[in-house]
């Protein structure tokens, strides 16, 4: 059964996750219908929803469905060395009625979700094609901070061109992730902008906000709907809670209802297209695209 890494957590481990700060040039104010409804989930998820305006993320912001490919699932960086082609795929039905690949497609879209990802399409960008970079680039920052903590360096970095910093990370592991998790080969060394990871010498920099925040949440499939000869459309409801610990791999393969009854609570709703990989890595799909919107 495919089972996030017990190397580190949740594919490797979950834990706590740097809110990506440096994205507040595309932060957009939340509907306080949005924050009403979060009232009731405590301080956990009112942070979650702030992070999730200063990521950029526009509730109510969809993703046309993709129809092309490129990401992958959970997995250090230190594994997605080998690294194989996408072209390869699987041909087997997926039905959520099956708890293996209900438990697949849970992981593997929990380690977006967990990151507070927003808007993907393999087949285009949101902004442009440096904004996209930048975008994969923090996810890379993030899921590592949450599954492989080891990777990514605490410090104090200051002048970095005139800039100080306390988080970076190799950018050899950065790509490594990318590549995992969106099957693409980037070069990350032209990230020398404000506003997203910066490179230097070797390294991308960021800086948290506010201090550790827990991850973000546990996707649940709620709907599978194949829509083409080997693609699956994938509606999901975003889970958290003030005790929620991305690390624990009791969670994975719940029901909504199991995860109500533990005092989780759904905040996010999404859609996300998928393609079943046979292609030797941790991550069992490419994912086509994803959105979410707040509920």
């Amino acid at each position: 059964m495919f089972t996030k890494n017990s190397s580190t957590t949740k594919g490797t481990t979950k834990g706590t996750t740097i809110g990506t700060q440096n994205q507040a040039a595309h932060s957009k104010r939340l509907p306080s219908r949005f924050l009403r409804a979060l009232g009731s989930l405590g301080v956990f998820m009112l942070a979650a929803a702030l992070s999730f305006s200063l990521l950029g993320c526009t509730p109510g912001q969809d993703a046309e469905p993709a129809s092309t490919t490129s990401a992958n699932q959970d997995n250090p960086a230190t594994e997605a060395e080998g690294t194989k082609p996408a072209e390869a795929t699987s041909s087997a039905t997926l039905d959520l009625a099956n708890p293996e690949d209900y438990k697949k497609i849970n992981l593997f879209l929990s380690n977006f979700s967990e990151a507070l990802f927003c808007v993907y399409n393999s087949n285009g960008y949101e902004f442009d094609a440096y904004d996209h970079l930048g975008t994969l680039a923090h996810f890379a920052i993030d899921h590592n901070y949450i599954n492989t903590p080891g990777v990514v360096e605490l410090g104090s970095y200051e002048n970095i061109d005139g800039k100080d910093y306390d988080i970076r990370i190799s950018a050899k592991a950065a790509q490594e992730t990318i590549k995992t998790f969106f099957k693409q080969d980037v070069d990350v060394s032209t990230l020398k902008d404000m506003g997203y990871p910066y490179y230097h010498n070797g390294y991308l920099y960021t800086a948290q906000a506010g201090g550790g925040l827990g991850a973000y949440g546990i996707a649940v499939p709620l709907t599978l709907e194949k829509i083409g000869d080997n693609r699956y459309k994938v509606l999901f409801e975003v889970f958290a809670g003030d005790n929620y610990d991305a690390t624990d791999q009791s969670l994975y393969g719940l029901s909504r209802d199991e995860l109500v009854k533990r005092g989780f609570a759904g905040y996010l709703t999404g859609e996300a297209v998928i393609e079943p990989l046979n292609d030797g890595t941790i991550a069992p799909f490419l994912l086509v695209s994803y959105s979410v919107k707040d509920i």
